[in-house]
């Protein structure tokens, strides 16, 4: 995105409390959840003038996977994985 600043942004997506903003050279990058959540993105970059400049779906590698469900394993009580 650009033509808007990070702390706008995080003020328009008080819903998306999982999305993270990171400041880049040419705006920002905003990484959010789900893809349903790129509506509200856009409107709250149209409410604010800015400027979307891409959208890209982010992947998981597998090893991210992988430790992602062990560790959400693990707080939900579940049985833990061993190698």
């Amino acid at each position: 995105m650009a033509g808007v600043d990070a702390q706008t942004m995080r003020q328009l997506l008080p819903a998306l409390a999982h999305s993270k903003i990171n400041l880049t050279a040419s705006g920002a990058r905003i990484e959010i959840e789900s893809e349903r959540e790129v509506d509200k993105v856009l409107a709250a970059l149209r409410q604010a003038n800015g400027r979307l400049v891409s959208v890209q779906p982010l992947r998981q590698s597998l090893e991210e996977l992988f430790i992602r469900e062990v560790d959400e394993s693990e707080t939900k009580g579940g049985a833990a994985v061993q190698a």
